[in-house]
């Protein structure tokens, strides 16, 4: 059994961060109006469409502000009035695509903006923020190239962008670049201290690091293997094989075969408990980073189950972005495992138990189980749960559907209104469905 590690929660769409940029669009739009130079003497027609920018500008009418500033910029290039005036119509149109989410349009208009008034030092700041957002966004997409060059871009106008370099630090911490991570979490973290999640994470990697001297490495096509010199090789060696038919097997699921490497470092339990903070019990994680506890393996086939587990967890996060349920994340991760289409008869004993002691957990109360529980045997229960209730919607919708499901989330939809919209029935109707099925497929439960 294992449990993904917890995922960072200050990127990228959570209200405070969208608040931070909505201020900073408001601020621009503040300089539009305290900044605006009176027009002087010069060629007519140039005077004329500056006049009329003026009142659209004013009006807040971007659009047709920029339609003739730029008439006039056309006929009076050097003069700073009009330049001004454009960058600033430039500036307010970014800023109403930032409050509508929209960055791509936001970073493009805002970097117009800039490069007419570089001595603008708000202009630049937002430049370097819409930057971030837009980042953000694409790192969600799972487009993890143009994350990294946005997130680059943001820094190059502001090196003072906590949120890039956040960003920039998970982005090379999922390459397993553990230095170059921790450097810029130390940034982020100077710069905006009240991110106790990073200072954890920082805590981690720092052990993580020292670690990194005691260990090999291999690399192949879509994976970085690290592993304990040594003893470890021939279990490294194994881990290839298996990895390389979880590559193929979890791709084919979900019709995606990451291009990128996975990282995957197989610890003693030692090692994994003190750098990561897990239970004694979990056998894995993943947390951008695949990871293996290699002194629990009994066997090749525990060996299998783990990576197949936590190789899943990478596969829908790089493929779906991280907007899905735990009990979704948890419930593929398990179904996709060797032989986990079907239950064992001591899981179907266990959950019988639960179900008759009326411990059945909704699936909201489900997800949070899973999040958040410290009790292990109500882990447990919830992990059987959420197995079960993958097998239904396997079993009832097919993996086609689930996949859609995931679509439907990774483009913002909340989880009641992707179900309803894929599955056609609501969440209490799912529940009763798969409890339904369950008494069918493996008996009914007991009073």
């Amino acid at each position: 059994m294992s449990r993904t590690l917890n995922a960072w929660s200050s990127l990228p769409n959570s209200p405070r961060m969208r608040q931070l940029a909505i201020s900073m669009s408001a601020c621009a739009l503040f300089c539009t109006f305290c900044c605006l130079p009176a027009y002087s003497g010069f060629q007519q027609d140039a005077a004329l469409y500056n006049k009329q920018g003026v009142e659209y500008l004013q009006a807040k009418k971007f659009h047709e502000a920029i339609a003739v500033f730029e008439k006039a910029y056309r006929l009076v290039p050097d003069n700073n009035t009009v330049k001004h005036n454009l960058s600033y119509a430039y500036a307010g149109l970014a800023a109403e695509y930032a409050l509508a989410n929209n960055w791509k349009q936001a970073t493009s208009y805002a970097s117009q903006a800039y490069q007419l008034n570089t001595s603008d030092a708000v202009l630049k700041t937002n430049l370097a923020l819409y930057y971030s957002y837009y980042a953000m966004v694409l790192f969600e997409q799972s487009n993890f190239p143009k994350a990294k060059e946005n997130f680059e871009q943001a820094l190059r106008y502001d090196d003072n962008n906590w949120q890039a370099h956040l960003g920039l630090g998970k982005l090379k911490y999922n390459e397993g670049s553990f230095p170059e991570a921790a450097s810029h979490w130390k940034k982020a973290f100077a710069i905006k201290p009240d991110l106790p999640e990073i200072k954890d994470r920082l805590a981690m990697l720092e052990k993580e690091i020292a670690l990194g001297g005691k260990f090999r490495q291999l690399e192949l096509s879509y994976f970085d293997i690290q592993y304990e010199g040594g003893k470890k090789e021939d279990l490294a060696r194994k881990a290839i094989q298996i990895l390389h038919k979880a590559y193929n097997d979890v791709g084919y699921a979900f019709d995606y075969y990451p291009q990128d490497k996975t990282t995957v470092i197989i610890y003693t339990g030692k090692q994994f408990q003190e750098t990561t903070g897990e239970p004694k019990w979990a056998a894995g994680g993943y947390d951008g980073v695949v990871r293996a506890v290699a002194s629990d393996f009994a066997s090749e086939a525990i060996l299998t189950t783990t990576l197949y587990h936590e190789y899943t967890h990478a596969v829908l996060y790089k493929k779906f972005g991280g907007n899905f349920p735990y009990w979704l994340d948890e419930g593929l991760a398990q179904l996709l495992e060797p032989g986990g289409k079907t239950l064992s008869p001591e899981d179907v004993a266990y959950l019988k138990k639960g179900l008759a002691k009326a411990k059945f957990m909704s699936i909201g109360r489900l997800d949070r189980a899973l999040r958040d529980e410290k009790d292990e045997s109500v882990i447990q229960l919830a992990y059987v749960e959420a197995r079960t209730l993958l097998q239904y919607m396997d079993e009832r919708y097919h993996m086609y559907r689930i996949r859609s499901l995931l679509e439907e989330l990774k483009q913002g939809a909340a989880i009641d209104t992707a179900i309803k919209k894929v599955f056609f029935v609501d969440i209490p109707h799912l529940e009763k469905d798969w409890l339904d099925w369950f008494a069918k497929k493996y008996g009914p439960v007991a009073p």
